[in-house]
């Protein structure tokens, strides 16, 4: 791809991540729907963390800036690609926080601080099963709008990756057909996320028609998003649907590796994954993602962008955090790119 100041722009919900780990009789407790993501009240969601951090007295709380996008950005920067963040928060501690990790990744913040707001936060539940339960509280993260866009910005990078969480708020979702028609004005490459299942319900007539508009050049989702957009029950005749709409298709199948597709299917890999210890499912689609499209900005093969998802995802599941902490994915390059049969399946220890 051509040389710009960005490989890679991301927009998505600025949300300040708190994990946590607790056991199912929890979620039964608070009444919360196991691994799905839920927009709650901020004063609900602050009313369980506060109940949670007395009865957890002696667990760790692992704090980020998070996001789906902004989680995906800061995996890209750890290959070593150039990534800028568009998002918006509140003026508060939680705002500051946020924009101070996630440069700390690598990640250039270009979104507003708004003193009137609050800065969006996802509570991030963890079973001992490693699923993930997520009550968000959108807060600044909702009225990102068209006047967040900046024309320049979208027209420095190769590609902006936008998630489907953001079709949640109308204003969010007119923001990124603004981004998404400068992108196309400027010959820059669209990839998307559809980010949860439960999203897909919910947003299905609007994320199939991007894809029969050929809106979008990347699609990424896991199994169960999949299966929900294409509304099928097979996998297969899911990647095959999908696969036929866009001209490149990412589907993350777990512990069995990943579909990936080219030219609006005609061509194919079906790749296998690393066998590892799974820990913590936060972050493994971001992740995914973070590697297929590093291997896109630097002209890999289809084959070599499944490897480097799957590498990159199989590193954040090993950890409950949505942040790689001490593990560098770009001096790990060249193990990734060979794959799961050429390494043995063993990964350094986290």
């Amino acid at each position: 791809m051509s040389s710009k100041k960005y490989d890679l722009v991301g927009i998505g919900n600025a949300l300040l991540d708190f994990q946590l780990e607790v056991t199912d009789a929890v979620l039964d407790e608070f009444q919360v729907k196991k691994a799905s993501m839920t927009l709650v009240e901020a004063t609900h969601q602050l009313k369980l963390l506060s109940i949670l951090r007395e009865e957890k007295a002696n667990k760790s709380i692992s704090i980020s800036s998070g996001g789906s996008a902004a989680n995906t950005l800061a995996g890209f920067s750890n290959f070593g690609g150039k990534a800028a963040f568009i998002g918006k928060l509140g003026s508060d501690e939680n705002g500051k926080t946020y924009v101070q990790d996630l440069e700390k990744c690598g990640v250039s913040f270009n979104g507003r601080l708004e003193k009137e707001l609050v800065t969006g936060s996802c509570l991030a539940l963890i079973t001992p099963d490693a699923e993930r339960t997520m009550l968000t509280s959108l807060g600044a993260a909702i009225e990102l709008a068209e006047s967040d866009i900046d024309p320049e910005l979208i027209k420095s990078s190769n590609v902006i990756y936008i998630e489907g969480y953001l079709w949640d708020s109308p204003s969010a979702r007119r923001a990124c057909q603004v981004a998404m028609k400068i992108a196309r004005e400027n010959n820059v490459k669209v990839a998307m996320s559809f980010s949860d299942a439960f999203c897909v319900d919910r947003h299905r007539a609007d994320f199939m028609a991007l894809l029969k508009s050929k809106s979008l050049d990347y699609l990424f989702c896991n199994e169960t998003e999949a299966l929900s957009a294409a509304q099928t029950k097979n996998v297969q005749e899911a990647f095959e649907s999908l696969s036929s709409l866009c001209d490149h298709c990412y589907i993350s199948t777990g512990p069995r590796g990943a579909l990936a597709s080219e030219g609006f299917g005609k061509l194919k890999e079906n790749v296998s994954t690393w066998d590892v210890e799974l820990v913590d499912k936060i972050g493994a689609g971001d992740l995914f993602a973070s590697g297929v499209l590093y291997g896109i900005t630097k002209n890999k093969s289809l084959r070599e962008r499944a490897y480097l998802g799957c590498y990159s995802a199989t590193r954040i599941i090993q950890q409950m955090s949505a942040r790689l902490n001490g593990v560098s994915l770009a001096e790990e390059l060249a193990i990734a790119l060979k794959g799961p049969a050429s390494s043995g399946s063993v990964l350094m220890a986290l």
